[in-house]
């Protein structure tokens, strides 16, 4: 996974059988400078890059990004794009962490779901879905439309944990 700094994000590659390779990745959590194990027993994030409680983390080509119509390129840019904006933001905000607001990733995955429901990625058995009926693997709509969304910050989406200070590290 390379080297942990909690001030930076990172980009994971994935393998072939994405949906398995997902459920049994483990990730590096900072916690006030200590590192924990964290199990991702169902994937799902903010727009595919940003997981939920794991601040400064950014996946490409993660969950709900395949594509069967399209390139994978095209939404890796969107996503890299996306990435290096958040990361001038948190640079411009003096920041040391940035998440996604809570109920964010519940509505999000929940939109996902209900657009992938009128697919055929989920209306058959397939390698796609899991026990649950969950398909973290497909992208439900178009690229152009993946580029949008990810084209700006919402600020009303993210928040960020400002950075310390000389005096808040003095009186901690």
């Amino acid at each position: 996974m390379g080297e942990c700094d909690q001030n930076r994000g990172k980009a994971l590659s994935e393998g072939r059988n994405r949906l398995k390779m997902l459920k049994k990745r483990v990730i590096l959590r900072s916690d006030h400078g200590k590192f924990h194990m964290v199990k991702i027993c169902y994937p799902k994030t903010f727009l595919n890059r940003v997981f939920q409680t794991i601040p400064n983390v950014f996946m490409l080509y993660g969950p709900n990004t395949n594509l069967g119509h399209n390139s994978s390129v095209y939404v890796i840019e969107s996503q890299i794009s996306h990435v290096m904006n958040c990361l001038k933001q948190m640079q411009l905000s003096n920041a040391r962490e940035i998440e996604v607001k809570a109920g964010i990733y519940d509505a999000f995955t929940a939109k996902v779901q209900n657009s992938l429901a009128r697919t055929v990625w989920t209306g058959c058995s397939s390698w796609y879905v899991d026990a649950r009926g969950h398909n973290s693997t497909n992208w439900p709509g178009f690229t152009f439309t993946y580029r949008w969304l990810t084209r700006h910050i919402d600020m009303d989406v993210y928040s960020f944990k400002p950075a310390k200070t000389m005096s808040t590290v003095s009186s901690s």
